[in-house]
């Protein structure tokens, strides 16, 4: 079993030959970040790129990035992507009197089963609140926002198991993920409650007959113009938390 456990730290200018080396580097690459909290996508990608050490979340393959810092090339480097939880798009093209309703059912959803708080949490440039986010490659991505993926609490504080459809094959040994971070205030892990309502979702979507309904409707969530006028992009998220409610365990992650 392999565990994926990357604290909030740097890498050197220097050549690694083994990922050993790599992880006991810590030269200060990543600079100085601002204390206040990330407004648009590419502070909340900085920051939650530096919380994970420049790695992959998940996989822990170091992020190219790292590359423009004089640290030469290693086996595995990609390309990192900033991942929400809760979809980006809750948070843009408000203007839109449409959207901007269905946004606002989607939170009196979440207010009827107690979750009244997320809308202060994530309303506007709240969605991306580093509680919110992680640094995760394009095949995590992908996974993790059509509900194919997704992070199962355990009993220690933010540590998950990997669960969803082909992890073996897409993750190799990579079975569990642990949040870690040297500073909590201004870099902090994700949320355990979102992604507790994020597993939720993707749980409902494995019943048998759902998920080609429950991949469409959360995907009208990533539409970045309009949402559904009628209210339909809501069903996803009041079916899950619904059943979330009533018995957690009744739907078996795979």
């Amino acid at each position: 079993m392999h565990v994926s456990k990357y604290k909030n730290r740097s890498l050197a200018t220097t050549s690694f030959t083994t990922a050993d080396e790599f992880d006991r580097e810590n030269a200060g690459i990543r600079g100085e970040l601002q204390r206040a909290p990330p407004r648009n996508h590419k502070e909340a990608k900085a920051k939650a790129l530096s919380r994970e050490g420049y790695r992959c979340a998940i996989t822990g393959d170091p992020d190219l990035l790292v590359l423009k810092h004089g640290v030469k090339r290693m086996p595995t480097m990609i390309n990192t992507q900033c991942a929400h939880i809760f979809p980006e798009s809750l948070g843009l093209g408000l203007e839109n009197p449409a959207k901007a309703e269905q946004v606002s059912n989607f939170w009196d959803i979440l207010r009827t089963f107690g979750y009244a708080e997320l809308r202060q949490e994530l309303d506007g440039e709240g969605i991306y609140r580093l509680e919110n986010v992680m640094t995760i490659d394009a095949r995590c991505h992908e996974q993790f926002e059509t509900l194919n993926l997704w992070l199962e609490e355990t009993d220690v504080l933010n540590v998950y198991k990997l669960r969803g459809n082909r992890v073996w094959n897409l993750y190799g040994e990579v079975t569990q993920v642990t949040f870690d971070t040297d500073d909590p205030v201004n870099l902090p892990v994700p949320s355990p409650e979102y992604l507790r309502l994020h597993a939720a979702c993707c749980r409902i979507a494995r019943m048998s007959g759902a998920a080609d309904y429950v991949e469409e409707t959360w995907r009208d969530f990533e539409d970045m113009s309009v949402l559904s006028a009628d209210g339909a992009s809501a069903d996803l998220l009041h079916f899950a938390l619904e059943s979330f409610s009533s018995d957690p365990n009744q739907v078996t992650a795979q």
